[in-house]
């Protein structure tokens, strides 16, 4: 087991430094084109490192292994295959993370903060399952683009009720893809994130759509980081 991840403070530094950096031009030139375009700058995102991770996963396959192995503050597994799960993470050594088939086990984890929650399925029906009960204000939700059902999601998110971001798997990933959610869910720095306005197409999947929902968007842009990333953490298996 591994929890080895790319150094990225540095990069995180000098990012959060440009940020203010535009800030404070738009600051110094009230009125101006640049004051307008500093205003519109979104929020930071917030630092959620050390909070609890919870992983909704369809299948016990590479995404549990790559989370299991990489997320040192994994603390339950959400899935419909409790048992291999279990198995998975028992011969990785994470016996201290918890498996159910409920969602609303999430109430459980401990303390009051904030829950990164990784949707790694290719549907959202356990995190739909929260999004009118009290837990849903403490997730920070990752989660992959998926094959549909995103309408009541994406509802929560522009109602405010849900902090919804979003990761697609590149095309040049192959099966390796939907890995990708949870290096987006850990911040790592080849996932790259832009804010996207987003909607729902006719299948009922979350896509780019003009005057949509306005989202933080990432996917890896380099062909070979994620498996360069796979190849350190799980044997490239």
């Amino acid at each position: 087991m591994t929890f080895d991840q790319p150094e990225r403070k540095s990069l995180a530094q000098q990012s959060v430094d440009d940020w203010e950096a535009l800030r404070s031009v738009g600051e110094l030139f009230p009125g101006t084109p640049l004051a307008d375009s500093a205003s519109e700058l979104p929020a930071w995102p917030e630092n959620l490192q050390g909070t609890p991770v919870v992983l909704a996963v369809g299948a016990a396959d590479l995404v549990l292994r790559i989370a299991a192995s990489t997320a040192r503050d994994l603390a339950l597994v959400v899935t419909e295959d409790v048992a291999a799960a279990r198995a998975v993470l028992d011969s990785l050594g994470r016996e201290d993370v918890n498996v159910t088939a409920e969602a609303s086990a999430v109430a459980e984890v401990p303390g009051e903060g904030q829950v990164r929650w990784i949707g790694a399925g290719r549907d959202t029906s356990a995190l739909a399952s929260l999004i009118d009960s009290e837990v849903v204000g403490r997730l920070r939700v990752t989660q992959l683009q998926v094959d549909g059902g995103a309408g009541p999601v994406l509802e929560a998110a522009a109602a405010g009720r849900l902090k919804l971001d979003l990761v697609s798997p590149n095309p040049d990933d192959g099966e390796l893809g939907p890995a990708v959610v949870v290096a987006g869910g850990l911040a790592l720095p080849f996932v790259d994130f832009r804010q996207v306005p987003v909607g729902v197409d006719a299948l009922g999947r979350f896509q780019p759509q003009q005057g949509g929902v306005v989202l933080w968007w990432g996917v890896s842009t380099e062909s070979g980081a994620l498996q360069a990333w796979l190849d350190r953490v799980d044997g490239g298996r």
